[in-house]
C-alpha cells in the first residue's frame, strides 16, 4: 500500500460520521485504512465513488463495497408524539433534523443518510424510517451531503469565536422556544419536500421495524 497520512484518506470519505463502517467516525477509519487492519470497501454512503477513490490513492484494486443495501433508509418523525427533547438533533452528524426545544422536531430528507443514530436517543420512539430510495440515488445524494458537511465543517473552524457567540446567542432564542424566521422557513420547506417525496408510502412502527430488522426478515 502507497504512504499516505490519515487526514489524505479522511478526506476520500464520506464525511457523514455515521459509524456504518464500525469505527467512531471518519477519522478512526481513516486511521484503520492507513494501519491496514481495515479495508478500504466499509463506507457504506460513499458506496463505489469512495471505494474508487481509496483504491486509487492508496493503489489498490477497487472491490465492491460491503454494504449495499437495495434500498437505503430515511428517518422520520411522527409529529404526535416529538416531546422536542432535541436528543436526536444532538445525534444527528449531517443537521438533517431540525428543531427547537420543546417544539416539534422534523427531518431534511435531502440531509438524512439512514445511520439510524437518532433512534437510539429518542425517549418516546417517535423516530421511523422510510424505505424507497435507489442506492445510486442515495449515494449521489450523500455526495451533496459530504460536500456540505465538508464546507459546514471549515466555515465553523474560521468563524471561531464569533460563531460561539452567535450558537450561544441562537440556544437562548431556542430556549425561549421562539423560533427564527430562518429555521421555521427550513423546517416548513423540509416538511413540505418530505410530504412530496413519501406521500402514500407506509411507514411502520419504530418497534415493529427494529423487531423486522433483527429478526432478519
Amino acid at each position: 500500500m502507497v504512504a499516505v497520512s490519515i487526514q489524505q484518506v479522511e478526506e476520500q470519505l464520506a464525511q457523514t460520521q455515521c459509524t456504518e463502517c464500525g469505527y467512531n467516525g471518519c477519522a478512526p477509519y481513516a486511521q484503520a485504512i492507513v494501519e491496514e487492519s481495515a479495508a478500504i470497501n466499509l463506507c457504506r454512503p460513499g458506496g463505489e465513488r469512495v471505494v474508487a477513490k481509496l483504491a486509487d490513492l492508496l493503489d489498490q484494486p477497487i472491490i465492491a463495497p460491503a454494504q449495499q443495501p437495495e434500498k437505503p433508509q430515511v428517518v422520520n418523525i411522527t409529529a404526535a408524539d416529538c416531546i422536542g427533547c432535541t436528543l436526536c438533533i444532538q445525534a444527528c452528524p449531517t443537521d438533517a433534523i431540525i428543531g427547537a426545544p420543546k417544539q416539534l422536531h422534523v427531518v431534511d430528507a435531502d440531509r438524512c443518510t439512514g445511520c439510524k443514530l437518532c433512534l437510539k436517543p429518542c425517549p418516546v420512539d417517535c423516530i421511523t424510517l422510510h424505505l424507497g430510495e435507489s442506492y445510486r440515488d442515495m449515494a449521489a445524494r450523500t455526495l451533496d451531503i459530504a460536500n456540505w458537511v465538508k464546507s459546514r465543517n471549515t466555515r465553523l473552524a474560521s468563524q471561531g469565536k464569533r460563531f460561539r457567540a452567535e450558537a450561544q446567542q441562537k440556544a437562548t432564542v431556542n430556549r425561549k422556544n421562539v423560533l427564527p424566521a430562518e429555521l421555521q422557513a427550513r423546517i416548513e420547506a423540509a416538511r413540505q419536500r418530505n410530504q412530496q417525496k413519501y406521500a402514500g408510502k407506509e411507514i411502520p412502527a419504530p418497534q415493529a421495524l427494529r423487531n423486522q430488522q433483527n429478526s432478519g426478515e
